[in-house]
């Protein structure tokens, strides 16, 4: 079993983090945007979780000859950020927690079940019945956090 971070998946969430951030740190954008500042955080947040544990899918091939492809999946599923966590192996589940409380000072798991559905909610905010309040510095937070543990993973 893999026990170590998808670069992959984990890039892919920075290309929503960073791009979020730029709207998220200027004044004059963000409440423009507020929204879309709060759904990609969230994903960015489920990405960089489903980074966590991913798995490699490799091509049919003759041995002896060169691996044609390969395809890197996440083994969890969904956007709600607390049934992802609760989804990986105990292993995993202890790794990230640690990292965050280390990296941060704070417990993660209230924060993902605070956070866990941000991204459905933000998603669909323009449908009836979705008046959902947010904590947009909190998710923000998350994100910069879980960002910082991913990149100890291999130095702890």
């Amino acid at each position: 079993m893999r026990k170590e971070p998808s670069a992959r998946i984990f890039s892919n969430a920075l290309q929503f983090y960073e791009l979020t951030k730029l709207a998220y740190d200027n004044p004059a954008v963000r409440p423009k945007t507020l929204m879309a500042v709060i759904c990609n955080f969230a994903l960015s947040i489920e990405l960089l979780l489903k980074s966590c544990d991913a798995g490699v899918k490799k091509s049919q091939h003759q041995p002896g000859t060169l691996l044609t492809d390969a395809e890197i999946y996440s083994n969890a599923w969904g956007h709600d950020l607390e049934k992802i966590f609760d989804s990986f192996d105990s292993e995993i589940k202890s790794k990230i927690e640690y990292l965050y409380k280390k990296t941060t000072g704070n417990d993660l798991r209230p924060l993902l079940s605070k956070y866990k559905d941000y991204f459905i909610h933000a998603r669909y905010a323009h449908e009836p019945k979705s008046g959902h309040s947010y904590d947009v510095s909190g998710i923000h937070d998350l994100a910069e956090g879980l960002i910082a543990s991913i990149r100890k993973w291999n130095n702890e």
